[in-house]
């Protein structure tokens, strides 16, 4: 728990990322936008969000400090909850380290999106779900219901938790206490109530546009056009959630190991945690365990939700929150289980699938965000470019900004409270800078604003694998490159057009 802890401190307190395009855009919508055209957003995320930005300024501590605060919280509370969820040790430390170690919920507990949010309050419910069934009083179930209701405000994904929580809610109040029955009745009358407002408020502007993009460049919905079958793309998401445990795989590095044998362990490795998956799902359902009702409906709800196509499923950032459940469920394969030296047995499961894998193969250990999340240097490109800019004294200078540098730039020289000070009126002297959405849109764009030597026009793009082998060969269209440098996700560059 202390490492997992140590490891959201480290990017948050210091060596912390800049904001990425998908944050920028977070941040300058907040301010601009209305409540309306933030449908996507958590309500409760929003407001507190926006709260805090107005006292401390839009900065990224600042707007980071709710995931934060919650990614903290989420590795704490993984202790007490595994102690409800299971009997056996070996199971308990394993779900503990799943929870601590997870590249997923480390970077997102550092990145301004309510989904480390999502992941504390799906184990808070959990939790206080499993504390009430076990001892019914009236001040356990007002911390869950009050848990409940105010959560969905901040975790719209909490309604794939509410199902199974408020059939269990239900029979236990019809046999331990009908007063709690009316007490439950009326919570779940009040998040209904909450859903439909907000339905109508806002989550029916989404348009099927947005569904099919999402669908296109995640592969997050099924598409009859995609060439499979949709058993067999079902399947294969199945497969990858059920190996979500194992997430950290994707980070593996060969060091002691050849990239063949690695692309072995890590093949193996998924189907470890599938197997496990199927081996909790076996051992819920025999054994009648009340918690099967708790970690199973919400995955499955989320099935449903995917076929009416208002939700994306798969490993996708969105479905951080089913670490929690899908964790659980890999655990539940240990329950139960004898060995004849016992202490060695309840760290062997822990140490062979989460850290030795990690601490041998895993180089970085979340160093910077990588987990379904970019990390970003974009203050560093923008003295870069004033840097080499200021050499020369040819007046003002077109910028081209790619599609993902855009936001970045607005940001960061408008919003950014001490990086906009510092920069963004030297940059707004020295360049007119033009937003760019495609690839081919800035070749051409670079054709018509190239000018001759000496006189340059600059650019800011993602180094993707694309653009860097056009960097190394150094032409685009008519411009010629006459400086080149990386800061990370993004180059800076500037062209000009050679002297016939």
């Amino acid at each position: 728990m202390l490492g997992g802890l140590f490891l959201r401190v480290r990017g948050y307190f210091y060596n912390a990322s800049a904001f990425a395009l998908d944050e920028c855009g977070w941040a300058m919508l907040f301010v601009e936008q209305p409540l309306s055209e933030l449908a996507l957003r958590p309500l409760g995320f929003i407001w507190t969000s926006q709260a805090i930005g107005h006292v401390f300024g839009l900065s990224e501590m600042p707007l980071r400090a709710l995931p934060w605060l919650a990614g903290m919280a989420t590795t704490v509370l993984a202790v007490p909850l595994s102690r409800y969820l299971f009997r056996s040790a070996a199971a308990r430390l394993l779900f503990v380290f799943i929870v601590a170690l997870h590249p997923c919920a480390i970077d997102f507990s550092k990145e301004f999106k309510p989904y480390s949010i999502s992941l504390f309050l799906h184990l808070c419910v959990l939790l206080l779900a499993l504390r009430y069934l076990e001892t019914p009083t009236a001040r356990r179930l007002t911390w869950l219901l009050a848990t409940a209701i105010l959560g969905g405000l901040f975790a719209q994904d909490l309604v794939f938790a509410y199902p199974g929580l408020f059939v269990l809610l239900g029979l236990s109040a019809l046999r331990q206490d009908r007063r709690h029955l009316v007490a439950v009745v009326g919570g779940a009358g009040v998040i209904v109530v909450s859903l439909a407002a907000q339905y109508l408020l806002l989550w029916r502007y989404v348009t099927s546009h947005d569904v099919d993009g999402w669908a296109t460049k995640y592969s997050v919905f099924y598409r009859r056009d995609s060439g499979q079958s949709f058993a067999a793309w079902a399947l294969r998401h199945y497969y990858e959630i059920a190996g979500f445990p194992g997430f950290r795989r994707a980070f593996w590095h060969p060091g002691p190991v050849d990239p063949h044998t690695l692309g072995l362990l890590a093949t193996s490795d998924e189907v470890v945690w599938a197997i496990l998956h199927v081996l909790g799902v076996v051992t819920l359902l025999r054994r009648r365990r009340t918690e099967a009702v708790l970690l199973l409906t919400p995955f499955v709800t989320l099935w449903l939700f995917n076929l009416l196509r208002v939700w994306p499923i798969g490993v996708f950032r969105a479905n951080i929150f089913l670490i929690g459940y899908i964790g659980a469920i890999a655990c539940m394969a240990f329950e139960g289980v004898r060995a004849a030296a016992p202490r060695v047995w309840e760290a062997l499961p822990a140490l062979v699938l989460v850290f030795v894998p990690a601490a041998v193969l895993d180089r970085t250990w979340s160093a910077k965000k990588a987990a379904l999340t970019t990390s970003s240097t974009f203050p560093v490109a923008l003295d870069e470019l004033l840097k080499f800019k200021g050499v020369d004294k040819h007046g003002r200078e077109k910028l081209l900004l790619d599609r993902r540098s855009c936001d970045p730039y607005r940001y960061y020289t408008e919003f950014h409270p001490e990086v906009s000070a510092r920069v963004g009126a030297k940059l707004r002297a020295e360049f007119d800078a033009r937003c760019v959405s495609t690839e081919e849109s800035f070749r051409a764009m670079l054709d018509a604003e190239t000018p001759p030597a000496p006189a340059e026009v600059w650019a800011i793009v993602t180094t993707d694998k694309v653009m860097r082998r056009e960097i190394q060969r150094g032409r685009f269209g008519a411009g010629k490159m006459r400086h080149a440098t990386s800061h990370g996700s993004h180059s800076v560059l500037a062209f000009s057009r050679a002297h016939d």
